[in-house]
């Protein structure tokens, strides 16, 4: 936590802390001095002033029982060993405040009864030590819960903190790996169409420029997400050429969503390279998107087969474990992915809830 915030905070506490105590003790104040103007020959004055004193040894002894729980770290305690010293501290907090009251009465009125003896002393020790027992008891009950809070506002920090960074992770491990193909492609490209090949450079560098920023959020715009696999398969055509045929079906009412980073992307890029390039003469590639059942539903459909050899699902492995594991960390069990295979194509089916896109 920041310094300043956290002496914002620290300054918070301390203006609620005595602020609960001026209005504490004078409600006690104000119980006693109630009940003293029932006897037939109380003295209003001397009454109004005993208890004003009494708000102010109130707040002197408690402030010092403060201390000494914050010396003792009575806080820390097991719960069964913080009876001692709060009983203890109390009772010494109730002695001393009566100390005080009964002698300066005594020097303001030297000709008055004697206020030590036995049967006035143990009168106002029952009177104020269960005041000092409440106390201690709602000061070390904050004090705790607001530890407890801290420790869950902590924990969730924490835990926000570990899950950035397995996101971080995992969308670094989407490197987009068809760079050095492209590269080779535009490259070769060069010798034979050098305004194609600049276009293809650009293209290539968005892509890359998107890999670089869109991890940074969790969420992006679904737009901004279709732009980038528009160019990503605008790359790949210069390879596959009309072997590459690219169809998208986007929902109007769908558009307004945002979508995980480089996840589609990631769905086309493994269509294309476990699809496309393992059928002899291609075939069509259909990005699908539309609202089903308050969900948005992303479907990438390719020709091939699920399983077309072995090294294809150990190639696919990464990626499938990769958008598992981004969708249960970003929707829980709110989200789903699957491969199925119909009529001699292989469909990518992806289920997320629907996020509306911030307005800027």
């Amino acid at each position: 936590m920041p310094s300043s915030l956290l002496g914002h905070t620290m300054k918070m506490h301390l203006n609620r802390y005595w602020k609960c105590q001026l209005i504490g003790w004078l409600i006690a104040a104000t119980a006693n001095f109630l009940l003293q103007l029932l006897r037939p020959d109380v003295n209003v004055l001397e009454q109004l002033l005993t208890n004003l004193f009494f708000i102010v040894l109130g707040i002197l002894s408690t402030h010092s029982l403060r201390w000494c729980y914050r010396k003792l770290q009575v806080i820390d305690m097991p719960l069964l060993q913080m009876g001692i010293p709060i009983m203890g501290l109390s009772l010494l907090a109730t002695s001393a405040v009566i100390f005080c009251m009964f002698s300066v009465i005594s020097l303001v009125m030297p000709d008055g009864p004697s206020l030590f003896n036995i049967n006035t002393i143990l009168g106002n020790v029952v009177g104020i030590y269960p005041l000092m027992l409440i106390w201690s008891c709602l000061y070390l009950g904050s004090q705790y819960l607001r530890r407890w809070r801290q420790s869950e506002v902590d924990k969730l920090a924490l835990a926000n903190a570990l899950k950035d960074a397995q996101l971080n992770t995992l969308i670094g491990q989407i490197n987009p790996h068809f760079m050095f193909n492209a590269l080779n492609n535009i490259r070769a490209l060069m010798l034979e169409d050098v305004p194609k090949a600049r276009d293809s450079m650009t293209l290539l560098a968005k892509v890359l420029r998107y890999g670089l920023t869109a991890p940074k959020q969790n969420f992006v715009s679904l737009q901004s997400e279709l732009d980038t696999v528009n160019d990503f398969v605008a790359l790949a055509k210069i390879q596959y050429e009309q072997r590459l045929q690219w169809h998208l079906d986007i929902a109007v009412d769908a558009q307004r969503y945002q979508v995980p980073p480089m996840m589609i992307q990631m769905l086309v890029e493994n269509a294309i390279k476990h699809g496309i390039a393992t059928v002899k003469h291609g075939g069509e590639l259909t990005l699908h998107i539309q609202l089903e059942q308050q969900q948005l539903l992303i479907q990438v459909i390719n020709p091939g087969q699920l399983k077309r050899a072995p090294y294809a699902e150990e190639s696919t492995q990464l990626g499938l474990n990769n958008i598992s594991q981004r969708l249960a960390l970003l929707f829980s069990d709110e989200a789903s992915f699957r491969l199925c295979e119909t009529q001699g194509c292989v469909i990518a089916e992806l289920r997320i809830p629907c996020i509306v896109e911030e307005a800027p």
